[in-house]
């Protein structure tokens, strides 16, 4: 089961069920990665692009299972956004996605009954 777990992870991490995650309303100015985003500003996070990135993901634009498969640098990625982001294809907080504890554990259960 290991590896029917990490084709629907891959697939999760380059092809989320959807690219964006409700808008937010910046509360403050800040900087995000160099930019500054201002008080007020509407923030879109591009769930798809968490995906693309070079920087979090080794060779992202390939389909590659043993990143998690033991020993990948996928194995154990938090999908819930609490323990860091690198791939949040059902949202996060108290926005995400009200099926996820439902359908992931089911999803994502091996032969012994193990969850994400």
């Amino acid at each position: 089961m290991p590896y029917v777990k990490a084709v629907v992870l891959e697939g999760l991490r380059k092809h989320p069920p959807s690219h964006y995650v409700l808008p937010h309303k910046a509360v403050e100015d800040m900087d995000v990665g160099g930019y500054l985003v201002p008080k007020g500003a509407t923030v879109n996070f591009m769930v798809a692009e968490m995906g693309r990135d070079g920087e979090e993901w080794d060779r992202p634009m390939e389909f590659v299972l043993e990143r998690f498969m033991p020993g990948g640098d996928g194995v154990g990625v938090d999908m819930t956004g609490t323990k860091g982001i690198r791939m949040m294809p059902f949202g996060v907080g108290r926005r995400i996605c009200a099926g996820h504890h439902h359908a992931a554990p089911r999803v994502l259960r091996g032969q012994h009954g193990e969850g994400v």
